[in-house]
């Protein structure tokens, strides 16, 4: 109690205005309060520390008195103030008002005020007794200190945006393989460290525009402002673009059976019935660089355990990120007749003006129908063909160079036999006539150096 408080109730009660009995009981309640109050004062969050204090009452007789601890941003108990836990302490009378210790273990939460972190300038832990509180600060610059040697650190993402399931490149430091996990407006990203300097992750479902943060799967709590983990600004989450249909009306005859990405088979339909008119192969993609090509994709043509039917094939990618296939060096590779059976080796150069960030890369494989599909011009990015298969894959154009990511789906007891396929492309580019010398020197044979496979996933216990 607050001494004037005190002053005033021990007026009343000797002042004879009030009667004894309620009286002494009203004025007792109202003595109690914290004597002296002692801890540490520097923690970090989720510690347990050890408090003691010291409280007393003026009673008429031995009591018990319940003491009360919180953490608070502030020195006062509020509504958003965080219960920590509770004593008592028996008050001997007649004795000193304040001959009752305490002493009482407490653990400092691992969040604060309801945020998803900690507030880094640390606060206030309470002993409260009746209306009577005191409070020690503390700090957590150790913490801090120890959190900014060890802990993962961003300095830069890129792109500024993208939706789920695209691909977004985070530089910065101290990244490991093992434990490193990756979080999205709060939501865990898998993610492939490609170096201690660098981590592509998925932008996962349920991702709103938000921070991005990096850190240990079982290490330190994130701070609210002195975060080394956090992403300098907010990653804008946009929409899933959508693409325009495309593949058979009719099941039957012809597939694309098999898709082999930098010696993984990431799609194998060999020898199967199974004759699907469209495949979503989304969430398999190759990373590569403008002016460099995409690895070498070798591609096999099934006919569902039927006779071998003519067929075209045609390679789509939307370079520009804008979600149809119009414009100048979209139409990337067309055969007008491909086997089936037959391995073949695909080289889809990149030209220079791709834009950066994750787009679609789109195989069509139409069969020879008369009056609908007979020569490669009449199989387009969109629409319906009677028989074959579209695919569609992502592919990521990154500004340095790229490596490769695919899922092993099995594999092919057979070899590749490079096919050469010059004298069946009808044009290596569409729209030529709009596009400058230096447009098309991009897409004369580069070679990318391989870089080793990589897998996307979680560290252990950060999958959700």
């Amino acid at each position: 109690m607050k001494k004037s408080t005190l002053s005033l109730a021990l007026k009343i009660l000797f002042g004879g205005v009030l009667a004894t009995g309620s009286a002494v009981a009203q004025a007792s309640y109202w003595d109690e309060g914290v004597c002296s109050f002692g801890m540490g004062t520097s923690l970090a969050p989720g510690e347990s520390f050890l408090v003691s204090a010291s409280v007393g009452a003026l009673r008429n007789a031995t009591s018990t008195i319940p003491i009360s601890f919180y953490y608070s941003l502030t020195p006062s108990v509020t509504g958003s103030s965080q219960y920590l836990g509770g004593n008592s302490a028996t008050v001997f009378q007649p004795g000193s008002y304040c001959s009752s210790v305490v002493q009482t273990t407490l653990t400092l939460p691992t969040t604060s005020q309801g945020l998803d972190c900690f507030i880094d300038s640390g606060g206030y832990i309470l002993a409260k007794v009746g209306d009577d509180v005191n409070d020690i600060g503390f700090n957590i610059n150790g913490y801090i200190d120890d959190v900014i040697a060890g802990s993962p650190k961003i300095t830069s993402f890129s792109p500024a945006s993208g939706h789920p399931g695209s691909i977004v490149h985070i530089n910065g430091s101290l990244f490991d393989n093992s434990t490193t996990a990756v979080y999205i407006d709060g939501i865990a990203a898998a993610r492939a460290v490609l170096s201690p300097d660098e981590i592509i992750a998925l932008v996962p479902a349920g991702a709103s525009t938000g921070y991005i943060q990096v850190k240990e799967a079982n290490g330190y709590h994130k701070l609210c402002s002195t975060d080394p983990g956090r992403s300098p600004s907010q990653f804008v989450v946009t929409a899933v673009p959508e693409y325009c249909d495309s593949g058979a009306s009719n099941n039957g005859y012809g597939k694309i059976a098999y898709v082999k990405l930098d010696n993984s088979n990431i799609y194998n339909d060999v020898g199967t019935s199974n004759c699907p008119n469209y495949t979503d192969n989304t969430n398999f993609f190759t990373i590569t660089s403008p002016g460099l090509d995409v690895d070498t994709i070798q591609v096999q043509f099934g006919t569902c355990g039927t006779t071998a039917y003519s067929r075209m094939f045609k390679v789509y990618v939307d370079w520009n990120q804008d979600t149809d296939f119009d414009d100048p060096a979209e139409y990337v590779l067309a055969a007008a007749s491909v086997a089936s059976d037959q391995l073949y080796n695909l080289t889809i150069p990149v030209p220079d003006f791709a834009s950066i960030g994750t787009t679609r890369l789109r195989m069509v494989n139409a069969l020879y129908y008369s009056g609908v599909v007979e020569t490669v011009d009449d199989v387009q990015a969109c629409g319906y063909y009677p028989f074959g298969e579209t695919q569609d894959y992502v592919l990521d154009v990154t500004s340095v160079n790229g490596v490769l990511q695919a899922k092993v789906k099995g594999s092919l007891d057979n070899t590749a036999k490079p096919v050469d396929i010059s004298e069946q492309v009808i044009d290596l580019i569409n729209n030529n006539e709009s596009l400058s010398e230096a447009d098309k020197q991009n897409f004369i044979d580069k070679h990318l150096d391989k870089l080793p496979g990589l897998t996307f996933s979680y560290p252990k216990g950060q999958e959700h």
